[in-house]
């Protein structure tokens, strides 16, 4: 059964799309074949997608991209998308993002899981790695439920160098200043299955998703501790990432 692929094209609404769809093209072609009597009736290959979905600019956008996709030109190799949002109950304003993200998938036409973690106020590791260590495992609870083939985040090219960064701050050695794949693989999650962790949209830059979220004319929720430069990645994405933009222009693509 085939299927039609997005043009590439120089719209951020083209770029992100045709990213998305080789990154489920790429999942899919990992599958094991279906079986010669269902051969005829259904798709190879239909792939399961679980996405993180915090309600955020970036996370809204995965969404609706896959929304779009799964009723247009991959609604035969989607055989389903589910979203998560993770309530870690660190901000006043989850249970108001809770709502927001009911409201959107409504809206998409996506089913819902809302996840309640408990993250540590004092732990070892830091509460931005113990929020991430909850959110992962809350991830991985309902994919392995769902029997879903891949879990998809919306980290960009900014996450990356913000990573790298970071990595390089603590001295890692090149395993670690690799930063972030693509696509990895993360633990089984059913007996025939393996489980992915897909990232389609390392290669584009915040901006390019803050225009197609504009254009689209979506709606998303800000999380106020992204302004709190205590924190590493929001001192160096604040802070020490703008004054290399003005000094060297296009080093991010570099």
């Amino acid at each position: 059964m085939t299927h039609k692929k997005p043009r590439l094209a120089s719209s951020p609404a083209s770029r992100l799309t045709l990213l998305l769809a080789d990154t489920i093209d790429t999942i899919a072609d990992r599958k094991p074949t279906a079986s010669v009597e269902d051969f005829c009736l259904t798709p190879v290959n239909p792939v399961r997608i679980l996405v993180a979905y915090s309600g955020g600019k970036d996370s809204t956008a995965l969404v609706d991209v896959l929304a779009r996709l799964k009723k247009t030109a991959y609604k035969n190799v989607i055989e389903s998308v589910t979203a998560v949002h993770v309530h870690h109950g660190l901000s006043k304003m989850a249970d108001d993002w809770v709502r927001h993200a009911e409201e959107q998938c409504a809206k998409w036409q996506i089913p819902l899981r809302v996840e309640r973690v408990y993250v540590p106020q004092h732990s070892a590791c830091g509460i931005e790695a113990a929020a991430r260590q909850a959110r992962y495992k809350a991830l991985m609870k309902v994919a392995r439920e769902l029997n879903s083939d891949a879990i998809f985040t919306a980290h960009h090219l900014d996450d990356r160098i913000e990573t790298f960064l970071i990595q390089w701050i603590r001295g890692a050695g090149p395993e670690g200043l690799a930063a972030i794949s693509p696509v990895r693989m993360l633990e089984s999650a059913g007996d025939d299955a393996e489980l992915v962790l897909a990232r389609p949209w390392l290669e584009v830059s915040s901006n390019e998703i803050a225009a197609y979220v504009k254009r689209a004319k979506l709606t998303w929720v800000e999380d106020d501790s992204n302004a709190d430069t205590r924190f590493l990645r929001n001192l160096i994405r604040n802070d020490i990432l703008p004054p290399l933009d003005a000094a060297r222009k296009g080093w991010r693509s570099a």
